[in-house]
């Protein structure tokens, strides 16, 4: 199974790549050289009565690749689909900054806790049958992929939805809406987090344990750095006296 990537990909982008097929247990991946498993492995399964399929997801971050294509080795084909997403502004040396997967019937993300303000949440959907489909997205996400197989009814169908979350912390559960019940599904939910100065920067906390000590004039004033830097590093401060006003920078 191969996709092209596109020749907008620029270096230090990061592509995430998904992967599904219809016959959980029987089928082994190999994704392609360079790309890293996102999550529990490379595979996810999930497996039902009525039917079988398993779902991927991996992560690289892009280097000289634009325009290339990415295979993904299978032992067995069987009804696969596979695409590759692009995400610019993501930070290139860590950029997972968590994941969590279902594998049941059913198309509802556990809640997933993240540690980075203006992370990407990346919301992956598979469905068990190119009928089923997604009636509505998850509320604040935004669809930026749908693949379904042509070979059949009982195939794949693949969607993929986006947010921002601003504020570091747990998303809530995370669903779709979907046209019917699902007879299988594997949903993945990771969050990609933001490059310094990429615009995912949010307003850093306060400092904490601010102390001033006056003088002959002067006034000696202490604090402790805040514990979240908004995602892109503090470089100075503004301490202010009051009453006055008078302002120094440092």
């Amino acid at each position: 199974m191969s996709a092209v990537l596109s020749s907008s990909v620029a270096d230090g982008d990061v592509l995430v790549s998904v992967l599904a097929d219809s016959k959980a247990g029987s089928v082994t991946w190999s994704s392609p050289p360079g790309w890293s498993a996102t999550g529990d492995g490379d595979v996810i399964s999930g497996t039902t009565s009525s039917s079988n399929m398993q779902a991927g997801l991996g992560h690289l971050v892009a280097s000289g690749v634009a325009g290339a294509t990415a295979w993904w080795d299978s032992s067995v084909w069987a009804n696969e689909v596979a695409g590759v997403l692009e995400f610019a502004g993501v930070d290139a040396v860590t950029p997972l900054d968590g994941v969590v997967s279902t594998a049941a019937n059913t198309v509802t993300a556990p809640s997933l806790s993240t540690s980075s303000d203006g992370d990407e949440l990346v919301y992956v959907v598979v469905l068990g049958s190119a009928g089923e489909v997604v009636t509505a997205p998850p509320a604040g996400f935004t669809q930026v992929f749908e693949l379904a197989s042509s070979s059949g009814s009982a195939d794949p169908h693949v969607y993929v939805f986006d947010a921002t979350q601003a504020t570091a912390g747990a998303t809530g559960v995370v669903a779709a809406s979907i046209s019917d019940d699902a007879t299988n599904a594997v949903v993945m939910l990771a969050a990609l987090r933001p490059a310094s100065g990429s615009g995912g920067a949010t307003v850093p906390d306060a400092p904490t344990a601010v102390t001033a000590s006056p003088g002959d004039g002067q006034a000696m004033v202490s604090w402790v750095a805040p514990v979240s830097d908004g995602g892109s590093p503090v470089t100075g401060y503004m301490v202010t006296a009051s009453p006055g006003g008078q302002t120094v920078s440092v």
